[in-house]
C-alpha cells in the first residue's frame, strides 16, 4: 500500500477533487518536468499468483520524450490547499507515436521489468547455485538490483544450466522462480527486484468509493490448500496438501506445470515452501469501477463493504485512467483451474508411474520413456533417437532404503535391515530442540520427559518366539533453535558422505530469547557417530516433543541383497549407430560393480563362405548357431538372441 494520509483518502470520494500529474526525467544532466504538457495518463498491470509482473504507463503529451528515457510519474490530489502526491515509480519509454490530428505524442512506457524481456544468455556462474544467488545473477545481467533476503526455497540448489539455448527470456525465468518460491515477482519504487507475498492491510473500502455502473462480486476463490507439481504432459504429478483445510473447506489446488527448476527428481523438496507461502489464500472474484482508490498496490489484501456484506479482496489487476478526472478499474479473476487424480500422484518422486514421449525439435531428439517407480524400485524402459544414433536402455534400480518424514517429531519405519541410518535431518518448528533442566528439588515423573536433544530409535523385533523391544538413543550434539519459518537451526547426518553437521542460523540473546546470527555457522562433528541398528521395526522420535521436523532414511530388508549397500542396479543397453553396435549389461550392488560389454564394428567382421567371424569378441556366427571360445552363461544367452533374430 502506498503511503497516504486519511485526508487524502477522504478527498478521493469528492466529485470535485483537484488532481495533478507530474512526469520528470533527466535530459543530459538537466531535470525536465512535464505538467501542463500532459493530456492523459493510463497506469495498468495484469498480475496473477506465482508470476512476474510488468507495469505499463501510457502517456499523451504535447512533448515527445526520446526512446529509452527513464521517466518518473507522480499523481497528486489537493488536500487542505496543497497537493499530496503518490509516487508510481519509474518507467522506460518504449514507443512513441505522433497523432497528427491533435499534434500530440502517444508514449508507451514500461517499468524496468522491460530489461528482462530479452533472450537469456550465459550468466557466467558456477553450478550448483542456490536460487537466491541465481536470481541475483539474473538481476546483475539485466542491470537491476535484488532486494530479497529471505524467501521460501531460497537455498534450494539449481544443479546445472537449465535455460541457455532454449527460447526463454529472463522474464520467463523469473516466472518460474516465482513458482518455485511461491511468490509474485515485481519491481519496487527503487527499481529493485522483490519477491512479494500477500500483504494484509487494515483498510476497508465502502460503497462511496465505487461507481454503481459496474460493481460485481462473484464467488469466493480458495482457500488454497494443495500444491501440485506436474511434468510430462501432466501425467507425472507430486503434491502436498493441507489435509485439515481440505477436510474443512474442500480441495483448492494450484498446479505448476513443466517448471524447469522443479523438473528433476528433487521436485518434492520444493513443495513445503510453496505450500507455506500460499496456504490459505482466499478472495472474492470482483470487477468494479471506482472514482479512484489509488493507494492500493499489487499483492495487497483489503476489504470492500457494501451494505451488510464485506468482501475480502486481493489486488492483482489494476487500471487507472487520468484525464480531467480519475477512473480506476479493478478486477480479480478466477485462476486457471486444475483437478489432479491424486490416486495416480504421490508426495514424492520416489513413486511415480510414467509413460511419455518428449520431442525436442531444437536438438532433433525423440525420447520415449515407460517407467514404474515406487519407494524401493525404479524400472525404466527408455529409447532415445537422434539423426545419428538409436539408443535403447532397460534399467531396474532398487533403492534398498526406506524413508519417512514428519512434522510431529515421531515416525514409524518397518522391516529394517541391520545397518546404520543412511540419513537424518532434524529442525525445530516453533519450539527449540534444546535441553531444559529442572530445579534440584524438582524431579519429572517416569512418563514425563523434559525438553532434551535425544533422538530415540525404538526397535521391535522377534527372538525365540518372543516380541522384544530395544531403545537406541542418539544425542543431537547442539541445541537447535527456532526464530521463524525461514530461520532455524538444522541437524544433518549423511552416511554416504560420512558427515554429521549442525547448521546454525540462530543464537540466544542476553535475555534468553532467540535472535539471528549475522552469518550461518556450520559445525562438523567428528568422528562420524556410530548408530548401530538391528533387524526389526522402528519408531523414531524426538523424546519430549510433539512437534518438530524429522526426516530419516534407513536400509530396508529386500530381495536384492543382504549387504550393507543402499542401492542395487541392473541395466542393459544397446547403442546403434551407422558404423557400430554396442551392447552392455551392468550389475551394481553398493560399490561392487560387474560389467559385460560387446562392441561390433565393420572392421571387426570377417565373412568367409557361410561363416561370419567377429574378431574382437572371439566368436563366430554360422547358420547353425554361434561358436565362441568364451562359453560363459552370459555370452551364450546374448548370442542366442542374435541367432533368434
Amino acid at each position: 500500500m502506498k503511503q497516504h494520509t486519511n485526508d487524502f483518502k477522504n478527498e478521493l470520494i469528492n466529485m470535485g477533487k483537484e488532481i495533478d500529474s507530474i512526469i520528470t526525467y533527466d535530459n543530459n544532466g538537466t531535470t525536465v518536468t512535464l505538467h501542463d504538457e500532459l493530456y492523459s495518463i493510463s497506469l495498468h498491470y495484469d498480475g496473477g499468483l506465482l508470476k512476474s509482473i510488468m507495469k505499463q504507463l501510457d502517456v499523451e503529451s504535447s512533448v515527445e520524450i526520446p526512446l529509452e528515457t527513464v521517466i518518473n510519474y507522480k499523481l497528486g490530489i489537493k488536500v487542505n490547499g496543497d497537493f499530496e502526491y503518490l509516487d508510481y515509480g519509474n518507467y522506460v519509454v518504449y514507443k512513441t507515436e505522433k497523432k497528427e490530428d491533435s499534434n500530440t505524442y502517444l508514449l508507451t512506457c514500461y517499468d524496468k521489468m522491460l530489461y528482462a524481456m530479452k533472450q537469456n544468455e550465459d550468466l557466467e556462474i558456477i553450478y550448483p547455485i542456490t536460487i537466491k544467488n541465481y536470481l541475483n545473477a539474473i538481476a546483475n545481467k539485466i542491470n537491476l538490483q535484488l532486494n530479497a533476503d529471505n524467501f521460501y526455497n531460497k537455498d534450494k540448489e539449481i544443479p546445472a544450466e537449465l535455460y541457455l539455448g532454449l527460447d526463454y527470456t529472463y522474464r520467463d525465468i523469473l516466472d518460474e522462480i516465482a513458482q518455485a518460491t511461491g511468490s509474485i515477482i515485481l519491481l519496487n519504487q527503487n527499481d529493485e527486484i522483490e519477491l512479494k507475498y500477500l500483504n494484509t492491510i487494515q483498510d476497508t473500502i465502502n460503497e462511496n468509493y465505487l461507481k454503481d455502473i459496474n460493481v460485481k462480486f462473484g464467488e469466493k476463490y480458495g482457500p488454497i490448500n494443495s500444491v501440485v507439481l506436474s511434468r510430462a504432459g501432466e501425467s507425472d504429478n507430486v503434491y502436498l496438501r493441507d489435509e485439515q483445510s481440505v477436510i474443512e473447506n474442500g480441495l483448492c489446488e494450484i498446479k505448476i506445470i513443466d517448471n524447469q527448476i522443479m523438473n528433476l527428481n528433487d521436485r518434492s523438496d520444493y513443495l513445503q515452501g510453496i505450500l507455506v507461502a500460499i496456504d490459505g489464500i482466499e478472495y472474492y472474484l470482483n470487477d468494479f469501477t471506482s472514482p479512484g482508490i489509488l493507494f492500493l498496490e499489487c499483492t495487497d489484501y483489503y476489504n470492500v463493504t457494501i451494505g451488510e456484506n464485506t468482501y475480502k479482496c486481493l489486488m492483482l489487476n489494476d487500471e487507472i485512467n487520468i484525464t480531467s478526472g480519475i477512473e480506476e478499474i479493478i478486477h480479480t479473476n478466477m485462476p486457471d483451474e486444475s483437478e489432479t487424480d491424486y490416486e495416480k500422484a504421490d508426495k514424492t518422486d520416489r513413486r511415480i508411474n510414467q509413460t511419455y514421449i518428449i520431442v525436442d525439435k531444437q536438438n532433433q531428439i525423440i525420447e520415449s520413456v515407460v517407467s514404474n517407480v515406487n519407494t524401493q524400485n525404479n524400472k525404466i524402459s527408455q529409447i532415445t533417437q537422434t539423426v545419428d544414433e538409436l539408443n535403447t536402455k532397460i534399467q531396474d534400480i532398487a533403492d534398498i532404503t526406506i524413508a519417512g518424514e514428519t512434522m510431529q517429531a515421531s515416525l514409524q519405519l518397518d522391516n529394517i535391515n541391520q545397518s546404520e541410518p543412511i540419513s537424518i535431518n532434524i529442525h525445530p518448528i516453533t519450539t527449540n530442540i534444546s535441553y531444559l533442566y529442572p530445579r534440584d528439588n524438582l524431579y519429572p515423573s517416569d512418563s514425563l520427559y523434559m525438553h532434551n536433544r535425544i533422538l530415540r530409535f525404538i526397535r521391535t523385533y522377534q527372538e525365540g518366539g518372543e516380541t522384544l523391544t530395544e531403545n537406541i538413543d542418539y544425542e543431537i550434539p547442539d541445541d537447535l533453535l527456532y526464530y521463524d519459518s525461514n530461520n532455524y537451526d538444522e541437524f544433518i547426518l549423511n552416511y554416504d558422505s560420512q558427515t554429521c553437521q549442525v547448521r546454525k542460523k540462530c543464537k540466544y540473546n542476553a535475555d534468553g530469547t532467540v535472535g539471528l546470527l549475522t552469518n550461518e555457522v556450520v559445525t562438523d562433528y567428528t568422528p562420524y557417530p556410530e548408530i548401530l541398528l538391528g533387524d526389526g521395526d522402528y519408531e523414531i522420535k524426538l523424546i519430549g516433543y510433539n512437534i518438530g521436523y524429522l526426516a530419516v532414511r534407513l536400509m530396508a530388508q529386500n530381495i536384492y541383497t543382504t549387504q550393507f549397500a543402499t542401492k542395487a542396479e541392473l541395466s542393459s543397453s544397446i547403442t546403434q549407430t551407422a558404423d557400430a553396435i554396442n551392447l552392455e549389461v551392468n550389475k551394481k550392488v553398493g560399490k561392487a560393480e560387474l560389467c559385460s560389454q560387446i562392441s561390433v564394428r565393420p572392421e571387426d567382421i570377417i565373412i568367409s563362405g557361410n561363416r561370419l567371424s567377429i574378431q574382437s569378441t572371439n566368436f563366430t556366427l554360422t547358420p547353425e548357431g554361434i561358436i565362441t571360445a568364451r562359453r560363459s552363461k552370459f555370452t551364450r544367452h546374448i548370442f542366442s538372441l542374435f541367432k533368434y533374430y
